[in-house]
């Protein structure tokens, strides 16, 4: 009002127009005094009052803003606390004149929950609740962290070895610790207990279960007790009460090692029946069940078989069923046989599955007492006899068995120490070593024996590195002592056959001796009238002997691989520093192959090698190899060698390296190296290198090599020496020297004159032309 009364003062009075703009700038005034212009501050009655003065509480708008008292300097701070903890949330700040509703502290991170605030407790819940920027156990100050246990085996399981405390389980821990063993995935409350493993697999504190004699007072009771498919466990000690486990599939574990649980058989044998045999019927009953026997041992036993009562099973009579030996100890066994037989010193198996895996056999004695009746005293199958059976062998060693004679009984035969199967039975054989055996027997008639480790007769074989080592046999007789070897097989029913891949046979001999009418000694490995694939196997060092006292015409004597009948192949046979001795013949030092019977044999990369046979009385035949073929037989001797083998005769040494009685098969000879060779004889020598009995049946004889040979190295043939590639060349072996065969190395060097010199129809493994010599041809890369 003050200003309006001015200016209409200053118009009344003035000379100026009031229609006139050139005069709009009013004077001056401040009526409050504080420097503001009237017009410009909002109120110029109050000092306090102008466009940049400081807000105070004081009801008015001091700084001309348009708004009372805000942001006043001599204000009350404060914050919106919209969820009432006590604390505001920053961002709602304010200075006022009055705090009613604000709260004097911030800090609050969440303003719509009342249970998160500075002042609150750090818990377990994924938020942050003191508002400190750290959530639950990032915190230090978190209250209610929970304990858990490292699961180191990831079996949901853990134990208090080491633990974490924390809001949730990290990574690799649990909220227990109930594992007993947190190194072992199969133990924890989960599992269910194994029955004899030595562990608690179900953490109940209780190990194995089925245990004998914890849980159960015997065996039998437990047998009884179980369901099938369960396993019993045994504990250290001697078990010697008989069992029944006919119609179970149970496994008998031993609980600790193999040599502290013990089946002792005695006098009780079987010790062990499982009989679903139907007798009436002829036939396997409904119920066979499978017996496993694992980690104990089978021994002492002390069984005589009398006439009436042979030993069936020493500690396993087994008819239509099956048995499983794992990790088992046989030892300590001893068979006598008074006018008896044994048929199997540890199993008797008609049909019916054996399986001896990762067995040992050590202390088999076997005694043939004298025969008062006159019968024939039997031993088939030391440890496994087998008919109409499946016989499994796997990592299976015999050592040190012993067969002996007391007072010469009239007739005697042993059939396999080891195992005899027969009857239309499958064995199947590997990593089987048969070692430091003895058979040391007399008789007054006959004394035979059929396989020292092992006999099979009349059924199929599948043999992989087996091993004959260090045996000896000692065969003596009135009228006929025969041996076929440490392995034997053959075939009366036809249709069987027999398959060896890999075959060691090593440092074994082999004697008979008749002061009658017949000292046989058929070779180190004896095989007949079957068909047979044999591969990769070694002869060293053997001796065969057939010795007779009163008679000449029959000590007859075999190579260390006695084939007789035996139709397939051989290939990669290594045969060295063999003896063969027949005090009235003698055939073949390193083989000898006998095809009546047979259609076709073919002997593919073969080395023959210091072999010697020798007779006393006649002649011997083949240093290195005597083959005598059949009517409309095929013999092909394919990539070879011959090398130092020698044939020395009581009358004549016949074929120093290779006898060939071919009168009616043909015989075909290829790609071999025949190398200082000799035959000798009382009254001469046939074939220094060579001899056959019948040349128009040598239908060839082509791409060998013949050098360093006597004269007259061919006897019933001329020398080919010139003609179909036969060449006459220094092999250049790389190791030729020394007194031992099985030390030299008839590799070829690769400038000998021998390379690519064979047959341009066979190729070697490279495509070249195949060299000459056992290392030649499709097979050679291959020893």
């Amino acid at each position: 009002m003050r200003y309006a009364l001015i200016c209409l003062g200053l118009i009344a009075c003035g000379d100026k127009d009031p229609g006139d703009d050139s005069s709009t700038t009013a004077s001056f005034t401040d009526a409050d005094g504080d420097g503001v212009a009237v017009g410009t501050d909002c109120d110029d009655d109050n000092a306090a009052v102008f466009p940049g003065a400081v807000e105070i509480c004081d009801g008015f708008d001091n700084d001309c803003n348009g708004t009372v008292d805000d942001d006043p300097s001599d204000g009350t701070v404060g914050w919106v606390d919209a969820d009432g903890d006590g604390f505001g949330d920053a961002d709602t700040r304010v200075v006022t004149c009055d705090a009613s509703g604000l709260v004097s502290k911030a800090g609050d991170c969440n303003d719509e929950d009342a249970a998160i605030h500075p002042d609150a407790a750090e818990v377990c819940d994924r938020e942050d609740n003191d508002c400190d920027g750290y959530e639950d156990d990032e915190d230090d100050d978190v209250e209610g962290l929970e304990t858990f246990y490292l699961d180191a085996d990831a079996d949901g399981y853990g134990t208090s070895d080491t633990t974490v405390e924390a809001c949730s389980a990290p990574d690799g821990y649990v909220e227990n610790d109930d594992d007993c063993e947190d190194g072992s995935f199969s133990q924890s409350p989960d599992q269910q207990e194994v029955t004899c493993d030595g562990i608690d697999n179900d953490c109940d504190g209780v190990l194995d279960a089925n245990v004998v004699p914890r849980d159960y007072a015997t065996l039998q009771e437990a047998i009884d007790d179980v369901a099938d498919f369960s396993e019993i466990c045994i504990g250290s000690g001697s078990y010697t009460d008989p069992l029944d486990l006919t119609g179970r599939t149970l496994t008998l574990k031993g609980r600790t090692t193999a040599a502290n649980v013990r089946f002792e058989i005695g006098e009780n044998a079987p010790l062990v029946t499982v009989d679903n045999y139907d007798d009436l019927a002829g036939e396997v009953g409904d119920a066979p069940g499978v017996i496993t026997f694992e980690n104990l041992t089978v021994a002492d036993a002390t069984l005589e078989a009398v006439v009436g009562e042979p030993v069936e099973g020493g500690f396993l009579y087994l008819r239509g069923a099956s048995a499983v030996f794992k990790d088992v100890i046989i030892e300590n066994i001893d068979l006598s046989l008074s006018d008896g037989s044994v048929w199997g010193g540890v199993v008797y198996a008609r049909s019916a599955s054996v399986q001896l895996l990762e067995t040992s056999v050590d202390g088999l004695s076997v005694t043939y007492n004298d025969s008062l009746l006159g019968r024939a005293l039997n031993l088939g199958g030391g440890v496994v006899y087998a008919t109409d059976s499946s016989v499994v062998l796997r990592n299976v060693d015999i050592d040190g068995t012993s067969v002996t004679t007391v007072d010469d009984p009239r007739t005697v035969y042993t059939w396999g120490t080891l195992a005899h199967v027969e009857g239309g039975s499958s064995l199947s054989a590997s990593g089987v070593s048969v070692t430091g055996s003895t058979i040391d027997t007399t008789a007054s008639q006959t004394n035979e024996l059929w396989g020292l480790g092992l006999s099979v007769v009349d059924s199929d074989a599948d043999l992989t590195d087996v091993s004959f080592t260090d045996n000896t046999v000692t065969l003596a007789s009135g009228a006929h002592a025969r041996s076929y070897g440490v392995l034997w097989a053959g075939d009366t029913t036809g249709g069987h056959s027999l398959t060896i891949d890999g075959l060691t046979a090593s440092d074994n001999s082999l004697t008979t001796t008749s002061s009658g009418a017949n000292s046989l000694s058929h070779g180190v490995v004896s095989l007949h009238d079957l068909s047979a694939d044999i591969s990769h196997a070694t002869f060293y060092d053997n001796t065969v002997r057939a010795d007779i006292t009163e008679s000449s015409t029959s000590g007859l004597g075999y190579g260390a691989l006695h084939l007789v009948g035996v139709d397939g192949t051989v290939s990669h046979l290594d045969s060295r520093g063999n003896t063969v001795y027949g005090e009235a013949f003698a055939y073949g030092g390193g083989a000898f192959i006998d095809q009546a019977g047979a259609s076709s044999t073919t002997v593919s990369n073969f080395l023959f090698a210091g072999n010697a046979v020798s007779s006393g009385v006649n002649d011997a035949f083949g240093g290195g190899l005597h083959a005598s073929s059949g009517d409309g037989t095929t013999l092909m001797l394919v990539n070879g060698d011959f090398v130092a083998n020698v044939a020395d005769g009581g009358d004549e040494g016949k074929g120093g390296a290779l006898s060939l009685s071919n009168g009616d098969g043909t015989a075909s000879v290829v790609n071999v190296n025949v190398v200082e060779n000799s035959a000798t004889g009382t009254t001469g020598a046939v074939g220094q290198a060579v001899r056959v009995f019948n040349s128009d049946n040598l239908t060839r004889w082509a791409y060998n090599n013949l050098y360093d040979q006597d004269t007259e190295p061919f006897a019933g043939m001329d020398d080919p020496t010139g003609t179909e590639g036969n060449i006459s060349e220094n092999p250049g072996y790389v190791a030729y020297s020394g007194s031992s065969a099985t030390g030299w190395d008839l590799r070829t060097r690769v400038s000998s004159d021998v390379r690519d010199a064979g047959d341009p129809a066979i190729l070697d493994a490279d495509g070249s032309a195949s060299d000459i010599g056992a290392y030649g041809g499709p097979g050679g890369a291959s020893w």
